[in-house]
């Protein structure tokens, strides 16, 4: 047997996700309760290891609570023993670990956190554990795994998946319900020849219901939909990314936004619930799939996509899709030198031609200056991209300035910006490769921060408030007549930082955004003779 340094497999794309309280974004009935009584729940950090495992740990003293090997990849641990062994990914994809509710035996929704996870390139799907209570985790709380033996248009899945409830339209006069559902796409290499692959290697958008009994068998529009695309029109290989959510006011996901690695930004439409009738009918637009965006560099070459869109509220209507371009992934990628760009893409939830397949000639450029922050006004005129006096656009795009730069991280919006940052591959192996940190105004691409060079490549970006009350920083502004006053909010992306260096820090603090939020009463008005 191969003698061992460790007993930890190494983690390479994976990443550790702390958690201990309910997520304060989930909203429901019967939340509030759930999320009072896990705010003394044993503290986790859960990772996946190239050992086979994904693995939790008491964050308070690095114990680990269990460990759980998927069983698509259980078939390859032998090879962890070998003699002659040499790396090769297993459990290689960060886990999101966060709220839903599932149905229980009495047929009553309750509240549970949930990990779901996928494999990288250890095995083609995803797996979803039950982690309310780590410390009490068996194999009662192993879900579900979905892989290409029970749909062979699922690939290697390397990002995030999503938890979303799904609006179900009620039939024949009975009232609408909702379910939660694991939102993954097709990922990579669906088309590989291992007995289960892809006939046509077509991308597609997965939704596997929670509620999913473990002895039950997949079953395409019973307990999973799936959207899938158009065939990829070349000899190149598509590979889809896993999706930005947009959600109504009650919190349903009612639009997701992917990108592939054609260009191609999709919409999967469900504003009228989930079935299979809309399933089938989530990309189609007038009788065929259309994407919402087909985004190229200058020289009409496509942009491929390799990060979660991000999605932020539009103007009264609609929303931003904000989204960079790149790829690091395949063996010639890093010595690629073509433009990559940054887009902020209003959809306008229109369903005419003018509403998709939108180029960059429809949206306004930004470049940066000298100092760093974008040039040009502050706002512009939405439209349909036509020009005109004043011209009308479909959004906003800035092309990176660096030969070779790159989108390979995802992105993170909030506070009404999105945090970017970029990564130059280094000209060897023997460097550790730059990148910088970026803030963009959603709706109008306009930086909230001058953009921020590193000498090391960074992580992706997560946008931190800061509390500066002990500066009194959170003054108001003077109250106007109506009772409308503003607060001032701060924040600023923080990453990790990668690569070797002698004493750099390991964590990347971007620079401060301060971003003004209305508070206070907004209006009044007088009712006389009430």
């Amino acid at each position: 047997l191969r003698v061992r340094t460790s007993i930890l497999g190494a983690i390479v794309n994976s990443g550790p996700v702390y958690k201990q309280g309910a997520d304060s974004e989930v909203t429901g009935d019967g939340f509030a309760a759930f999320a009072g009584a896990q705010k003394t729940r044993t503290a986790a950090v859960y990772v996946g290891a190239n050992d086979g495992f994904m693995h939790a740990f008491r964050a308070s003293d690095g114990k680990e609570l269990f460990a759980y090997m998927p069983r698509a990849v259980a078939e390859s641990a032998r090879l962890l023993a070998a003699a002659d062994y040499s790396y090769r990914p297993f459990v290689d994809a960060v886990p999101l670990v966060t709220e839903a509710q599932q149905v229980d035996g009495d047929g009553k929704l309750q509240w549970k956190t949930l990990l779901v996870s996928g494999m990288g390139g250890g095995a083609q799907g995803v797996f979803a554990l039950d982690v309310t209570s780590p410390t009490t985790f068996d194999k009662s709380n192993v879900l579900f795994e979905f892989t290409d033996r029970d749909d062979s248009d699922m690939g290697n899945v390397v990002g995030s998946p999503k938890l979303v409830r799904m609006r179900i339209p009620g039939t024949s006069g009975n009232p609408d319900t909702y379910g939660w559902y694991v939102a993954v796409s097709s990922g990579y290499n669906n088309y590989k020849a291992d007995g289960y692959a892809s006939s046509d290697g077509a991308q597609a958008l997965f939704l596997l219901s929670v509620d999913k009994s473990p002895s039950a068998a997949w079953a395409e529009n019973t307990n999973y939909f799936k959207m899938k695309l158009p065939q990829p029109p070349g000899t190149r290989a598509a590979a889809l990314t896993n999706p930005g959510v947009a959600t109504d006011v009650q919190g349903n996901a009612v639009i997701f936004y992917a990108g592939d690695t054609y260009g191609n930004v999709w919409k999967f439409d469900f504003l009228s619930g989930l079935s299979a009738t809309k399933a089938a009918e989530a990309v189609s637009k007038s009788g065929s799939a259309k994407a919402l965006a087909i985004l190229k560099d200058k020289n009409n070459k496509v942009q491929p996509i390799t990060t979660i869109p991000q999605v932020a509220p539009g103007l009264s209507d609609g929303y931003m899709v904000i989204v960079g371009t790149g790829k690091f992934i395949e063996t010639g990628d890093a010595a690629t030198t073509e433009t990559n760009s940054v887009y902020g893409i209003w959809d306008d939830l229109g369903s005419g031609a003018s509403s998709y397949e939108l180029g960059r000639a429809k949206f306004l450029e930004r470049k940066f200056t000298g100092t760093g922050v974008t040039d040009g006004a502050a706002s512009f005129n939405f439209g349909d991209g036509v020009t005109g006096t004043p011209p009308k656009y479909r959004g906003w795009y800035l092309d990176l300035p660096v030969a070779g730069e790159r989108v390979v991280v995802e992105p993170d919006t909030r506070f009404g910006y999105t945090a970017v940052n970029s990564f130059v591959p280094p000209a060897d192996c023997s460097a550790n490769g730059t990148g910088a940190i970026m803030t963009f105004d959603n709706l109008y691409g306009t930086s909230r921060s001058a953009r921020d060079y590193r000498s090391r490549p960074l992580s992706r970006p997560r946008i931190v408030a800061l509390d500066l009350s002990a500066t009194d920083a959170y003054t108001y502004t003077v109250r106007l007549p109506t009772g409308r006053r503003d607060l001032t909010v701060y924040s600023r992306p923080v990453s990790a930082v990668g690569g070797a260096g002698a004493s750099d820090p390991t964590v990347a603090q971007g620079p401060m955004v301060a971003t003004k939020i209305p508070a206070g009463r907004v209006g009044w008005r007088e009712i006389k003779n009430f």
